[in-house]
């Protein structure tokens, strides 16, 4: 999560109280930690994400937040807000006072649905709409965080994420032209804390039981929730290019073995049957949903920064063209050039030149690489990879 650069300058030391460890407050605790800030995280829960994730893959969020330096307060409730003109501490359940510079309030959010009320719609936890988006009234469509959606695997959904509202959006207008097709997209999304970076497909209840494959103190591990002896979600951490297995093993609904399912030598795509297992044309269409953020970062960075080596000026950086080549590159004040790859060794999004800090950034989540590709700041862990250009009227490197 990134902050605006405002708000960046008066982080480091500032009291940060954040009341509620959901997705906001949690990504919002890590982000403030890593600028400076002393942060205070509180939740009714137990441990972080326990609505979501459940109390055991809640813990591996409550240990690293705490091992970063946020002073957790869990179990507890807000009595409320205190100060003269503007919060200056939060009084907790328990009676203590904690004082604050600045209180976040992440505890999730109420569809508004006044409009959808009025107009006679059914409403019921959100606006109902049935497996295609239609509403209660013919040729009326509800999408994204407003939509309470029945998934044709799930039943009754209302899921507050971007890339859901994006994908809905578009099934909703294709329903609007006649197209049959239910909307049965298996929920997905992503969280970058600190250096560890997660995806999660499917949709659990908190007590479904979980099967670990891999060790969650590594952070380094894959979460499958287990529901009636069928996986109804995965999460991946740490370990990635596993998204497709994982959402068609969730799809297919097969009656899974715990054993096979938690050994981390057992390929993931063969624990689905082949009777269920995805047609080429669906895998194909799900690469290119995963890919769709990636290419449309890319293709605007292309857009902007088309241009040559020629039109690299001292201490600037951007995405230039070589050969037909895309790479990162950088010239520094004596006029040598510095170039990467553009892809972020993370998800591979396209990274792109903050001149301000003199770095390469990845604006999917956040890494951050410096002029010769090393990485500065996670969720990435490898370097991007570097690229030898050869000036003009200067030797190859190889004949040197």
């Amino acid at each position: 999560m990134s902050l605006r650069p405002e708000a960046e300058a008066h982080l480091p030391g500032a009291r940060i109280v954040i009341v509620g460890a959901g997705w906001i407050g949690a990504e919002v605790a890590a982000s403030a930690r890593e600028r400076g800030a002393n942060v205070t995280l509180d939740d009714p829960l137990p441990v972080p994400l326990q609505r979501v994730l459940g109390p055991a893959v809640g813990a591996v969020y409550r240990d690293l937040h705490r091992e970063h330096g946020v002073d957790l307060r869990l179990g507890l409730g807000v009595e409320g807000f205190e100060g003269r003109g503007t919060v200056e501490r939060v009084r907790l359940a328990d009676g203590t006072a904690v004082e604050a510079d600045l209180v976040v309030v992440g505890i999730g959010v109420t569809p508004r649905v006044e409009l959808a009320e009025q107009a006679g719609l059914d409403v019921d936890g959100g606006i109902v709409v049935d497996e295609r988006l239609e509403t209660s009234a013919p040729g009326i469509f509800a999408a994204g965080d407003v939509a309470r959606h029945r998934h044709p695997q799930f039943g009754p959904l209302r899921i507050e994420h971007w890339a859901n509202a994006q994908n809905q959006g578009l099934a909703a207008g294709r329903a609007m032209l006649g197209n049959a097709e239910p909307y049965d997209r298996i929920p997905y999304f992503f969280s970058d804390q600190y250096d560890v970076g997660m995806e999660y497909s499917g949709h659990a209840n908190g007590d479904d039981e979980v099967v670990f494959r891999g060790d969650p103190k590594s952070r380094e591990f894959i979460a499958f929730w287990v529901r009636d002896e069928r996986v109804v979600a995965g999460m991946n951490v740490g370990v990635w290019d596993v998204t497709e297995p994982i959402q068609a093993l969730v799809r297919s609904g097969a009656t899974i073995d715990r054993g096979r399912l938690g050994d981390p030598d057992q390929p993931l795509d063969e624990l689905v049957p082949a009777e269920d297992a995805p047609r080429p044309q669906r895998m194909r269409m799900m690469k290119q949903a995963f890919g769709a953020p990636k290419r449309f970062v890319g293709d605007r960075l292309a857009m902007r920064q088309a241009g040559g080596l020629d039109t690299l000026h001292p201490g600037h950086g951007a995405i230039i063209d070589v050969d037909g080549q895309k790479v990162a590159a950088y010239r520094d004040e004596g006029g040598q050039v510095h170039a990467v790859s553009p892809i972020c060794t993370h998800l591979r999004c396209v990274v792109g030149w903050n001149g301000a800090e003199k770095s390469w950034d990845c604006p999917c989540h956040g890494s951050r690489f410096d002029i010769d590709g090393s990485v500065l700041r996670g969720p990435a862990k490898k370097d991007l990879e570097v690229t030898v250009l050869t000036l003009p009227g200067q030797a190859p490197p190889e004949a040197a």
